[in-house]
């Protein structure tokens, strides 16, 4: 009866995603949430269920100095990476603590040392991939080049070559311009905030 099965097959296509999941979840089980009928829950497979249910915390490490897109003070994580962190903990379910770092070097370091389980708005670099694992990108921003009001502006990075720019050491944005702008003369610093003072104070050329 083919007016039948064109019936049942529109039916099936009305079926949304989330419905076909509390389906799935009411009479298949596990998925890593009892949560029936709430938006949120996200089928997980069975190696993650497990882990889940193992891991009691997840330990994060945060950029002390990256406003506004995260930094921690005074024991107090803040910027847009708190309020992902927030949304993320809630959907999938599991409890989070910070590990202090002073600098983006110690958070690499934690890491490896498995000192912290993630960062937060980590930057893929080849660099570290022998001991990082990274999600799908959750946010792109453009890279900003700061000068003192005094020099005149830079229309685009190829405009520095010759002159020393001061960078937050260990970060993927000093590996994209040591490979594809090798004359600009890189000035390694500590954290953000080193960087802007060395430009502020004249420092860099």
């Amino acid at each position: 009866q083919p007016e039948l099965a064109s019936i049942i097959n529109k039916g099936l296509a009305s079926i949304t995603a989330y419905e076909m999941l509390i389906l799935r979840s009411r009479w298949l089980g596990g998925f890593g949430s009892e949560k029936y009928g709430d938006p949120n829950v996200i089928p997980f497979n069975i190696n993650e269920v497990t882990f889940l249910k193992k891991q009691s915390w997840v330990t994060v490490c945060v950029t002390p100095d990256g406003l506004p897109f995260e930094s921690f003070n005074q024991g107090k994580h803040d910027g847009m990476s708190r309020d992902f962190l927030a949304l993320l903990t809630e959907r999938i379910g599991i409890k989070t603590r910070l590990y202090p770092t002073g600098s983006w070097q110690e958070t690499i370091r934690a890491l490896s040392e498995r000192q912290c389980d993630i960062s937060t708005l980590a930057v893929k670099s080849p660099k570290h991939d022998a001991f990082i694992k990274y999600t799908s990108p959750i946010l792109s921003s453009p890279m900003a080049i700061i000068t003192r009001q005094t020099e005149d502006s830079i229309s685009d990075l190829s405009s520095l070559s010759g002159k020393q720019v001061a960078m937050v050491k260990d970060t993927a944005a000093v590996t994209f311009i040591r490979t594809h702008y090798p004359s600009i003369r890189i000035f390694e610093a500590m954290s953000s905030r080193q960087a802007l003072e060395t430009v502020a104070q004249n420092q860099t050329q």
